[in-house]
């Protein structure tokens, strides 16, 4: 209990995004990660396997997906080539 910068010391971890969202993403370097926990967003989800991690440098997912890609070019991310990080 002294380590206070511990992420989830007050139990209050990931699994809190929950409460903002059903399918919660995050984008690291070349990847889209998107996790469906009850499998019911994302194809071919499942309990086995609830999610999908999807590489979008060099793709077309930014023009085939517009609008689900939108959100997150407001963090200068363009979507289409290696993401460096704010």
């Amino acid at each position: 209990m002294e380590k206070y910068e511990t992420a989830g010391r007050f139990v209050l971890g990931f699994n809190n995004i929950y409460h903002w969202t059903d399918v919660p993403s995050i984008v690291s370097v070349d990847y889209l990660v998107l996790f469906d926990p009850y499998a019911k967003s994302v194809p071919d989800a499942s309990s086995a396997s609830p999610g999908i991690k999807i590489g979008f440098s060099n793709t077309s997912l930014k023009s085939q997906f517009p609008d689900q890609m939108k959100p997150y070019c407001y963090f200068r991310n363009a979507m289409q080539n290696r993401f460096k990080g704010m």
